[in-house]
């Protein structure tokens, strides 16, 4: 089962307190599949397309807000005609304006067109709707919650896109989809303490890097100064570490302050390292 099925499957079982959030995530079942009230001897709602679950989810809210008998088959829902004529009146005159009414209209259309990927192979979670006028308000709805979403058309949908781990998030939680949350939080802490791991071997590879090659220079400079004659002819602290250095071409400078005979921290060492590079440049080139 995909991640999408898991979260869809958890926001079936979510369902409002208050007859007006029921009444609210009904109208977004009803608006994104399209709905349309047929009377007869049985009451009939035809929607546009069968989604299965939120087929079933619009019949729940139904039967609890109205305590009474409907049923789903395919992209049909059947009742007694007074009570769906009712309640489909009740759905057109639904407005959503508090946040938890706005909250259960995002979910109830999330189980008719949302899809979010798998939190371990990158974020996205995407709204694909028909009608552009109703994109743009479910997209208002978002940014009335605070969570940054943006609308772009394709293959003739109106897709609201989210690509951001901590959006996703939030939407997950306001929609009440806590495992789906727990779930998400945790590959996001994964992947950013797996960031950070290779951030700093990156790092400390790069200085590795960057140490051997500043101790070979060291040690051309040090066997030139050697060769020349002057190394003979410095100070013992500075032949001192120009022989340590010679002797151990992979030492860092603390480990190389530690052998001196009198230990130095990587500062003196460092200084005493930039000293012989100072004499060694000073030394005119051949030809």
């Amino acid at each position: 089962m995909s991640f999408s099925s898991d979260v869809k499957k958890e926001l079936f079982d979510r369902t409002g307190q208050a007859r007006h959030c029921r009444l609210s995530e009904m109208k977004a079942i009803y608006e994104v599949l399209g709905g349309r009230y047929i009377s007869g001897d049985e009451g009939t709602i035809i929607f546009d397309r069968a989604v299965s679950v939120a087929c079933r989810k619009f019949v729940a809210l139904l039967t609890e807000t109205y305590k009474a008998y409907a049923v789903s088959s395919g992209e049909c829902v059947t009742g007694r005609d007074e009570f769906l004529r009712d309640a489909v009146s009740a759905i057109r005159t639904q407005v959503v304006r508090s946040s938890c009414c706005r909250r259960a209209y995002l979910r109830g259309a999330f189980l008719c067109a949302g899809t979010v990927s798998d939190p371990a192979k990158g974020y996205q979670l995407e709204y694909s709707l028909k009608s552009r006028e109703l994109a743009e308000s479910i997209l208002e709805m978002m940014s009335e919650e605070t969570v940054s979403a943006k609308l772009t058309e394709r293959n003739g949908k109106h897709v609201i896109y989210l690509r951001g781990g901590e959006d996703i998030v939030k939407l997950l939680g306001m929609m009440e989809a806590g495992r789906a949350l727990l779930v998400m939080e945790n590959e996001r802490v994964t992947r950013d303490v797996r960031g950070n791991i290779n951030r700093r071997v990156n790092l400390e590879a790069a200085n590795i890097g960057k140490a051997a090659a500043v101790g070979s220079e060291q040690i051309e400079v040090i066997k030139k100064l050697e060769e020349d004659g002057v190394l003979d002819r410095l100070s013992p602290s500075l032949k001192e570490i120009a022989r340590i250095r010679l002797d151990h071409p992979d030492a860092t400078y603390e480990e190389l302050g530690g052998m001196l005979s009198v230990p130095l921290g990587k500062s003196g060492v460092n200084h005493r390292l930039r000293r012989l590079m100072e004499l060694g440049s000073s030394i005119p080139g051949e030809g």
